[in-house]
């Protein structure tokens, strides 16, 4: 097995140095080698840890696309994040490039006006010499202020989809694993703060997709029905309707009678 083989070994042991993987992570405690589909990047399609980002929150080791980690015992990923993280990293690279752009064109930009300050001064230019030279230097001005909004833009996009794809990560870990988390606990999960934790499940409460009660304790605790959980109150509802519709059809029978 080479080193870009990504499941465990033998006995759920790291595959690059052997060390036995917890239980909890897929993440290997001594090299950091990343295993199973799990930590599979929606953007270089390869199997990798991710690391903290200034902008992207977490990023892939690999490629530096923007990712959400979670992973643990009970965690089941749906997938249904890889489309915001996938607009996340466009929008990204976007930004960078107009950011890119603006900062060259406003420093040739800016150059140019101390030059062209210079030689006026110098050579004493007349009034429409001068309005013309100002209104030369003012076009990579004027671009550059451009290229800075259409990078604020999408920087702003790039956000909005990063909060998407983790609010969606979010409901996913509170899903599979069944059970009420406290933000800390969450954070643990997501490898996030706790008060970014408590901010992506206020975000989530609005949209009622979880629930959240205080425990005798004091603590603030938020949970979620599993798929498993809705799949049986179906069924019950359906077993409840039929029962219903019996009664209602032996009722029936016996008024006419």
């Amino acid at each position: 097995m080479s080193v870009l083989d990504a499941e465990p070994r033998e006995g759920n042991k790291c595959h690059v140095c052997s060390t036995p993987l917890p239980k909890s992570s897929l993440i290997c405690a001594r090299c950091g080698a990343a295993h199973g589909e799990a930590n599979r990047c929606p953007h270089c399609n390869t199997i990798a840890g991710t690391e903290p980002h200034p902008s992207l929150k977490h990023g892939c080791r690999v490629c530096g696309g923007p990712r959400v980690p979670a992973s643990g015992e009970g965690v089941e990923r749906s997938g249904k994040e890889v489309p915001d993280l996938l607009e996340a990293g466009k929008s990204a690279r976007r930004a960078m490039g107009f950011r890119l752009l603006g900062g060259l064109v406003g420093g040739f930009g800016a150059l140019s006006l101390v030059v062209t300050l210079l030689v006026l001064l110098v050579a004493n230019a007349g009034f429409l010499a001068s309005v013309f030279s100002f209104a030369t230097i003012s076009i990579p001005l004027l671009l550059a202020a451009w290229a800075w909004r259409k990078g604020g833009q999408h920087a702003k996009t790039r956000d909005r989809a990063l909060d998407a794809a983790w609010s969606l990560v979010v409901a996913d870990v509170l899903a599979s694993r069944g059970e009420e988390l406290t933000a800390k606990e969450l954070g643990e999960v997501i490898q996030t703060s706790e008060n970014e934790a408590e901010q992506l499940l206020a975000t989530l409460r609005l949209d009622d997709h979880i629930r959240a009660r205080v425990t005798d304790e004091g603590e603030l605790v938020y949970s979620t029905a599993s798929p498993a959980r809705l799949r049986v109150a179906g069924d019950q509802l359906e077993e409840e309707f039929a029962q219903l519709e019996e009664q209602a059809a032996e009722r029936s029978r016996a008024r006419s009678s």
